[in-house]
């Protein structure tokens, strides 16, 4: 009897101790984020942005140049974009800011901002400027293909940029004016970030 009792205790413990790993395997399986960058992502397989190596660019952080990338971002980010598409993940805040040529005139600055993301626009009467980005949040994307999360294999094809290049790449318009950062770690594309020249 007490053979039985403790091969029913067995039992019960491997029974429990097997749905706790079929649970902790389907959690693991069952990553949202995951399956949200999939599908972000679909069809940006086939997808081509070409880039020229710049000359001079040497080392561990090489300077490519790309109009396409260049044109997509600033058709994704703009002020109204910002507000209608992302005003859940940043929140707004306004600065006023006086017009250095003339300064009988106040701009504003936008400044969005979420946990890990900023972007901010100069607003003048003449046109709106984007004048620093940093962003972290998949959701946020410079082009339909090109967000924080892609793996460095992918961003490297749709660039067709031939490795070994270091953890660091610099894409930009052909003045090189208006420089993206891309930051990877663990082949992971982590952070974007802007450098934008004003001459």
């Amino acid at each position: 009897m007490a053979c039985c009792i403790l091969n029913r205790t067995k039992m019960k413990k491997n029974a429990f101790s097997w749905l706790f790993l079929l649970t902790f395997v389907l959690l693991l399986s069952c990553n949202p984020q995951k399956k949200a960058l999939r599908n972000m992502m679909e069809g940006c397989d086939t997808l081509e942005l070409s880039t020229t190596k710049s000359p001079g660019a040497s080392g561990d952080k090489p300077l490519y140049t790309s109009d396409a990338l260049i044109n997509k971002a600033a058709e994704a980010f703009t002020i109204s974009s910002l507000q209608e598409n992302h005003s859940s993940l940043l929140s707004l805040r306004k600065e006023p800011f006086q017009n250095i040529h003339d300064t009988s005139r106040i701009d504003t600055i936008y400044h969005f901002s979420g946990k890990r993301d900023s972007i901010k626009f100069y607003r003048s009467q003449e046109k709106d400027l984007m004048i620093y980005l940093s962003i972290a949040d998949p959701k946020l994307d410079l082009h339909r293909c090109v967000r924080p999360g892609m793996s460095k294999d992918a961003f490297l094809d749709l660039f067709d940029i031939n490795p070994p290049v270091g953890d660091t790449i610099r894409i930009a318009n052909p003045d090189q004016t208006l420089i993206f950062i891309f930051y990877f770690q663990q082949d992971k594309l982590q952070r974007i970030r802007s450098d934008i020249y004003f001459g």
